[in-house]
């Protein structure tokens, strides 16, 4: 839609932050008022709608994005969403790395090795394996990962699901959300294959597009934790 304001600020009033547009509130596709838990969520927010051209492009506003789903769709299926999310642990990126080619492998172990070993430390081990068939990880763990996520409120949640979803594993997400593990190391370590295959068969405008959607997706994902 066409731009339909001239200024975005946050604000706040008793019931907590959101962000006005020439002073009314913005509200979620679904109708929500868009409320969100700190100041520094806000003002990004804010930011992202300042920002904006003559037209308004939702792409270029993640952080709403996500806290817009927060309202409208993650809480009312958080149960669901938390069974769904926790059962990457079952197929975690980290646990299936390839045979072939041996390069590629040799990437992974040298990049993954260190992250299975650290999570190991944490009380979450993983087994890897090779072949077609899936393994068996400790039967604990999914519990583990469900009560986990159960502890973390709603945008906290929103932000780690997107995590977990667009890197395709628990463990990351974890580490980077629990151990400190920089996003930049977090995304090196969930996009080795797109990598690899990128300086193996040189420049794929599709699939560098692929990914760099996909970087800045967890990248996003990140700030919003880092703005909670």
């Amino acid at each position: 839609m066409r731009r339909f304001y001239t200024s975005a600020q946050a604000t706040q009033n008793n019931q907590g932050w959101y962000v006005a547009l020439d002073g009314r509130s913005v509200k979620t596709p679904g109708k929500h008022p868009l409320f969100v838990p700190t100041q520094a969520l806000a003002h990004a927010i804010a930011e992202e709608w300042q920002a904006q051209g003559d037209r308004i492009d939702p792409d270029t506003m993640p952080l709403t994005q996500y806290s817009c789903s927060a309202l409208d769709r993650v809480a009312g299926a958080r149960a669901y969403l938390i069974a769904q999310i926790s059962a990457y642990v079952a197929t975690d990126l980290l646990a299936y790395p390839t045979d072939q080619p041996a390069a590629l492998r040799d990437v992974q172990d040298a990049h993954w090795h260190p992250l299975i070993d650290r999570m190991a430390a944490l009380g979450w081990p993983l087994i890897q394996t090779s072949g077609l068939m899936a393994v068996d990880q400790d039967p604990s763990l999914a519990p583990r990962a469900q009560a986990w996520l159960d502890s973390k409120a709603l945008f906290p949640f929103t932000a780690l699901a997107n995590l977990i979803e667009t890197s395709g594993s628990f463990f990351l997400a974890y580490l980077h959300a629990e151990d400190g593990l920089e996003i930049e190391r977090l995304i090196q370590a969930c996009t080795l294959e797109e990598q690899f295959n990128l300086k193996k068969w040189g420049s794929d405008e599709e699939a560098e597009q692929l990914l760099g959607r996909r970087i800045a997706d967890l990248k996003s994902a990140a700030q919003m934790l880092d703005l909670l």
